[in-house]
């Protein structure tokens, strides 16, 4: 952003026909990363250093990124997230929610739903009404904190209606492994073999519902996010503990029916 404006900042969303940027920097006043401020109705690119709105200021944390769905602003710190309620003309806060922050912008992607989240203790999803932990009971605490790096990132496959999660951005992000969840079967998958050689951009949606990132082999390549291109020679399928509605009681279960689908039959069981 240019130097020469009266106001700089560092994430920002448009929200109720008011435009919110929050991290702020005032010319000739200072720097506050704690700060959101917000323009006059309809008027997106005015903004002035007596509107504004500070949640918990001076807490040694700052604003990383900002969403807004159904009324709500949802402010990111690194540590904590701060839910503000925008439905009428003074905002107000309605939630906190701690160790539910974000250190990158990468890792917050909207969908039809809601507002999807990761960071090292799980992927947050929030529906207008509450935050949920999706992976909770799905995949080990342990695991997951062991796989999602700081730099993981997240987008929305409208294709597909799934999340994807991609453990490490960065060029040394090994066999490009990631996440999915499907918001239709509410299951976990683990996947690999994404080209990275070179740092992701954060998923980016176009208007053709298709998933984009930039990277891979170089970081001038575009991606369209889609079925691996490696051949996948075997795999292993990791459940919840499946304990029918009992714990106590012994089970003997005598069948298993696996569903694959595919664009060929090179399928061997």
């Amino acid at each position: 952003m240019p130097t020469d404006r009266q106001v700089n900042w560092k994430c920002a969303v448009v929200a109720n026909s008011r435009a919110y940027v929050g991290n702020v920097k005032l010319k000739g006043i200072g720097t506050f990363p704690d700060r959101l401020l917000k323009s006059p109705v309809f008027q997106y690119d005015t903004f002035t250093a007596d509107s504004y709105i500070d949640v918990a200021p001076n807490d040694g944390d700052q604003i990383m990124a900002l969403e807004a769905y159904a009324d709500r602003i949802l402010m990111f710190k690194e540590k904590v997230l701060y839910i503000l309620n925008a439905s009428k003309e003074l905002e107000f806060l309605e939630s906190e929610h701690r160790f539910a922050g974000v250190k990158i912008q990468g890792a917050i992607t909207k969908t039809p739903f809601g507002v999807a989240w990761v960071n090292n203790n799980g992927c947050y999803f929030y529906d207008g009404e509450s935050v949920n932990l999706l992976q909770l009971g799905k995949i080990k605490d342990s695991d997951w904190g062991d796989n999602i790096q700081d730099n993981a990132i997240i987008g929305y496959d409208e294709l597909n209606q799934q999340l994807i999660i991609v453990w490490d951005s960065s060029a040394s992000g090994g066999d490009g492994d990631y996440y999915v969840y499907s918001f239709s079967s509410g299951c976990w998958h683990q996947a690999s073999a994404l080209t990275q050689t070179s740092n992701m951009s954060r998923f980016i949606n176009t208007s053709e519902n298709a998933l984009v990132y930039l990277g891979g082999s170089s970081v001038h390549d575009l991606y369209t996010f889609g079925t691996p291109g490696a051949t996948v020679s075997g795999g292993n399928v990791t459940t919840a503990d499946i304990h029918f509605g009992n714990y106590e009681s012994k089970k003997n279960i005598c069948g298993l029916t696996i569903t694959h689908k595919s664009v060929s039959n090179g399928l061997t069981v």
